[in-house]
């Protein structure tokens, strides 16, 4: 049926190829209209009449600057497929989509972007045309090609999806808004649990004595940490100590514990962090529990690794798979799912079949013979649309909203109003209009329509959501969720994400797996600490942005050089946060001037707003929409000054791009960059900042090394000379950290107290007087700083139980205690408690604080996000959309 066909469209500078589905039947024509202007000149269309296959226009589209000037062009391309009516009454549809993109020409190069674009039929809305499906700045080399992970060129790709707004099914969300960040999958094992959103992003949290919340590390988290994924997953899976993913490639990752083989690598050792697994390719769903892992592949085929001492992996004779195993005896499946000791498939002609241990009936025949290997069908089901397994029982979502269950039932998981296990299935008592299935352990759960959860079988850990740990015989509701959208159970816990999109959990929360940073499990739900609430902020000179922990960046303030991540003529200034398109996996922020930088999580470096510097690599007008600055190796974090851009890098040194007049980049140069090049000596950093016109860091050893601009002694060296290479700072020791303001620096010892040097006219040293020092000395009347974050003329420090001082130029309240007195020693800043993180602008401060962000001062261009342009000499919160 047309109904099910694909259209995928790609444009570059020299081809546009169209591919349809194999649906679209021989007997249709199709007709091709792909229309490309630039900076609004239309250009004439191109038109072909063609029968289904691969259609391949002419080299006839070359997008160069029309009149080699620096500045913006935009080429929009839009596509018209006519698919004509076909024989047998299938009905004439036409799809309809368009694509803008923003770029800044040179002379002598052309821009070379792959679009790709996915339709339903007209019915499901192919024919709108959504505003700004799409708007990528992209930069490009004279091969039009970016640095791929591996350092070879790659083209540039972004990628249309038709809108889904919960994304449930593991498909599209519009870059840059709520729907990325919202959870749409969920998977818990014994004491750790993760999120998948619907960006491809993972967090986990819980239990991480196996490593299974893959952050690197063995330490048990109560708060959600993100998982470094090279790519967006697509699929995700949790056994008792271990989790996987399916990545957007097809691919499948794995990491946690290991010693059952259940990660697949061919190898038992544990890993803390994803690793492939051997021999799955093309996998689009993934199902774990104990130590076993399968996966259905796209072409309907199975395959499973880990153990397989009850056949539970469908092979007979071996107790190990080591890498991914084909399951053979399966038609074609559409989905798997593991129990404990046994394994069934639902398959896309609405059968299941099982296999593994059947010493209670869980394969579903009228035998109980002890177990099999051979894959064998469940009599009396024919429309099924989900499976869940526990350990010992089954459970199948037929395809009109209602259950069949079957296997164990000691614990009334089976819903049947008693104990006695069916080999054959059977309804629960009390369920219909059902919309997706949980099974774990001895206890099942069932997601209805109406946004309620019922959970039955054994609740000792409060599981079930009823407030008690009493057993349930037949389906009773889960108190206070009434608005679910996804479900996922563990061994003794369960949790489900809201309309709102938050993430409730309830049961067993011995190892943190609830992520609520409580100790004791609630018997009914809780709320994870947000994936959506701000972790970083950056306070620019007339912008603010903020990280959020879902990795998506939200800006508020002005927009004239792009500060917000789109073009001004989209919003030209906004009070409230504005989300940054394309951005949905941010690791770090920088905000600096009227320039932003993120670093992803492959390590990749990204910029938007201000370039005129080249500090954006090659170009010198505004970047009206976040792009990867090209040149940077892999980096952990991203400092930007005034008109450069320095990022430390993940093997330890440090790069920097852009004005080089006073030795800035350090390079040993005063030339300008606009590819990034290495400082020079500046090796095992720990800490980067760039202030103005001068960068310093902190190395392993706890010394601190500057370069650039030094008519102030802001590098400490003892001296007023301009370096072009780093200098070590006199006489500072067991530094921890570094802030680079305009004309000083400051710096966090190991003993938490703060030392600056520099320009101190205005008191910005903070050591009670207004003199200048090319050394540094001891900030006065502050102790246990967790951070100091330095501006124009002032700095912030934050306390490590979460207050904060400031000292400094007072003249647009910056120092945030109330008025507008400068201060050459620390001030407390009024009504601010709780503080997580911290960053201060040319005139403004802000800090992350109890899930908000709270600024002060300068506010002429609504930096602070309140409801006018007045300053604010103590903080407001910021109104979030």
């Amino acid at each position: 049926m047309l109904a099910a066909a694909l259209l995928s469209c790609r444009f570059q500078a020299t081809q546009v190829t169209v591919n349809l589905d194999s649906d679209v039947g021989p007997s249709r024509a199709v007709v091709v209209r792909v229309y490309v202007s630039t900076s609004g000149i239309p250009a004439t269309p191109s038109t072909m009449f063609a029968r289904p296959g691969l259609l391949t226009f002419p080299s006839t589209f070359a997008i160069v600057p029309g009149d080699g000037r620096a500045r913006d062009q935009r080429v929009d391309v839009r596509f018209d497929i006519d698919v004509a009516a076909g024989g047998t009454g299938e009905p004439a549809v036409r799809f309809s989509r368009t694509a803008r993109f923003a770029f800044q020409p040179q002379m002598g190069r052309s821009l070379r972007v792959f679009l790709a674009m996915a339709c339903g039929n007209a019915a499901s809305g192919c024919t709108r045309t959504p505003a700004a499906q799409c708007t990528v700045a992209t930069y490009c080399d004279d091969r039009g090609e970016t640095c791929g992970d591996n350092g070879t060129c790659v083209p540039t790709e972004v990628t249309l999806e038709t809108p889904n707004v919960d994304g449930v099914d593991g498909g599209a969300c519009t870059p840059g808004t709520t729907s990325c960040a919202r959870v749409v999958q969920l998977a818990l094992g014994v004491s750790h649990a993760c999120a998948r959103t619907g960006a491809g992003a993972v967090w986990c949290w819980g239990d991480n004595g196996s490593g299974q919340l893959g952050d690197g590390t063995m330490t048990a988290r109560a708060r959600p940490v993100r998982v470094a994924l090279p790519r967006a997953a697509r699929a995700l899976a949790a056994g008792d100590r271990h989790t996987c993913v399916a990545l957007d490639d097809g691919t499948a990752r794995c990491w946690g514990a290991n010693d059952w083989n259940q990660l697949g690598a061919g190898t038992g050792m544990n890993f803390r962090e994803p690793r492939v697994v051997a021999g799955a390719t093309a996998v689009s769903q993934l199902s774990a529990t104990g130590d076993s892992t399968c996966a259905t592949r796209t072409d309907g085929q199975v395959y499973c690794w880990g153990r397989n001492g009850s056949g539970q992996l469908a092979v007979l004779g071996v107790n190990v798979l080591p890498t991914a195993t084909r399951v053979l005896g399966l038609g074609d499946a559409a989905s798997v799912a593991l129990g404990r000791w046994f394994g069934c498939a639902a398959l896309r002609n609405g059968e299941v079949w099982c296999w593994g241990e059947n010493s209670q009936g869980q394969l579903g025949g009228a035998s109980t013979m002890s177990w099999t290997t051979a894959p064998s069908r469940v009599p009396g089901l024919s429309a099924v649309a989900a499976l869940a397994l526990g350990d010992n029982h089954a459970c199948a979502l037929m395809q009109d909203a209602t259950m069949q269950c079957w296997g164990a039932n000691y614990w009334a998981q089976l819903g049947l109003g008693m104990e006695s296990p069916s080999s054959l299935p059977a309804p629960p008592m009390g369920v219909s209009g059902v919309s997706a299935i949980a099974a774990r352990g001895a206890f099942t759960c069932a997601l209805q329509t109406s946004g309620t959860v019922s959970c039955w079988g054994y609740g000792r850990e409060g599981q079930l959501g009823g407030g008690n740990t009493d057993p349930r015989w037949t389906a009773g509701s889960v108190v206070g969720v009434t608005s679910a959208t996804v479900l996922g159970l563990g061994f003794a816990s369960a949790c489900a994400v809201q309309q709102d999109a938050a993430v409730r959990c309830w049961g067993d929360d011995s190892r943190g797996q609830l992520g609520d940073a409580s100790e004791i499990g609630p018997r009914t739900p809780s709320t994870v600490s947000s994936l959506t609430m701000p972790v970083q902020v950056g306070a620019g000179w007339r912008h603010t942005c903020a990280r959020l922990q879902s990795g998506s960046v939200q800006c508020w303030g002005n927009n004239d050089a792009g500060q917000l991540g789109v073009d001004y003529t989209v919003t030209a200034q906004s009070r409230t946060p504005f989300a940054v398109p394309g951005v949905t996996d941010a690791q770090r922020l920088t905000s600096q001037s009227d320039t932003n930088a993120i670093v992803t999580a492959a390590g990749q470096v990204w910029g938007w707003g201000r370039a005129t510097s080249g500090q954006l690599g090659p170009g010198t007008s505004a970047r009206f929409a976040a792009s990867a600055v090209m040149g940077f190796s892999p980096a952990s974090s991203v400092s930007a000054g005034d008109d450069s851009l320095c990022a430390l890098l993940r093997a330890g040194g440090v790069q920097c791009v852009g004005t080089n007049d006073v030795g800035q980049l350090g390079d040993g140069t005063v030339m300008d960059r606009s590819t990034p090049v290495a400082v020079s000596g500046v090796l095992n950093v720990m800490d980067l900042s760039a202030g103005m016109s001068h960068s310093c860091v902190i190395q392993s050893a706890g010394a601190a090394s500057c370069w650039g601009y030094n008519l102030y002694g802001q590098l400490g060296d003892a001296s007023t000379t301009n370096r072009s290479t780093a200098v070590r700072v006199n006489g500072l020791a067991r530094a921890v950290s570094v802030s680079a303001g305009a004309r000083h620096t400051c710096a966090v010892l190991e003993d938490a107290t703060v030392s600056c040097w520099g320009a101190g006219r205005i008191g910005q040293l903070g050591n009670g007087t207004t003199d200048d020092s090319t050394t540094p000395r001891a900030v006065v009347g502050v102790a246990g700083v967790a951070e100091v974050r330095c501006g124009d003329d002032y700095c912030c420090a934050r306390g490590r139980e979460g207050r904060a001082w400031c000292w400094g130029a007072n003249t647009w309240g910056q120092l945030g205690d109330g008025t507008t007195t400068s201060s050459t020693s620390p001030v407390e800043v009024a009504t601010l408690s709780g503080a997580t993180a911290l960053s201060v602008g040319f005139a403004h401060g802000c800090a992350v604080t109890a899930g908000t962000v709270r600024c002060w001062g300068s506010n002429e261009h609504e930096q602070l996000g309140a409801l006018d342009r007045a300053l604010r000499s103590s903080p407001v919160t910021v109104r979030w959309q």
